[in-house]
Order: C-alpha cells, then sequence, then structure tokens
C-alpha cells in the first residue's frame, strides 16, 4: 500500500498480513483477529477501533497508533509515534522498541 492509499484494509476480519509495507495514511481501520508480521507500517492513523490485533516482528511510524482499540498482541515491535495508543484495553506488549 503506497502513501496515497487513503482507506485500505477496513472492516476486515481474520486476516494475516505478513511481509509487506502498509504506506497508507488509515490503512487498518474497525477490523477484528488480524495478524501482522515482519511488516513496515507508516501510517497517521494506523488501527483505530481494531480488535484482536496480534503484531510480531513489524516496525511503526504513526501518530496517533492505535486508537480505541483492545485485546491487542504486540511481540517485537518497533515503534516511533506520539499519540499512540489512546483509550486501549485488555493490551499485552513484550520486547518493545519506543
Amino acid at each position: 500500500m503506497t502513501e496515497n492509499c487513503r482507506a485500505a484494509l477496513w472492516y476486515t476480519s481474520n486476516a494475516v498480513i505478513r511481509d509487506t509495507k502498509l504506506h497508507g495514511i488509515k490503512a487498518l481501520r474497525e477490523c477484528a483477529d488480524i495478524r501482522i508480521e515482519n511488516s513496515d507500517i507508516i501510517s497517521q492513523e494506523f488501527g483505530w477501533s481494531v480488535r484482536g490485533i496480534v503484531m510480531k516482528d513489524t516496525r511503526a511510524v504513526s501518530e496517533y497508533f492505535m486508537m480505541r482499540s483492545e485485546r491487542l498482541e504486540f511481540d517485537n515491535v518497533t515503534l516511533d509515534g506520539k499519540y499512540s495508543f489512546q483509550y486501549i484495553t485488555d493490551s499485552v506488549f513484550e520486547n518493545m522498541n519506543y
């Protein structure tokens, strides 16, 4: 997904994203049960109102990362963000780099 992609992967459930560049401004919104592995995310509003996201071995650059989300499981994720994880619930983060 290029930086000009505006609304990729909205309302999706039960999917795997692997070895992928997610560079659209509003990638992954209102999705459920998504696994993201070994990917590169550059998305200002990534992961809003999502549930059951498992993220591993991934790099993310995002201003409002995972806002209003629940049941996040992150392992070995590098994040460069400003207002990340606002209003999240029931989440686990391991081996994170901020």
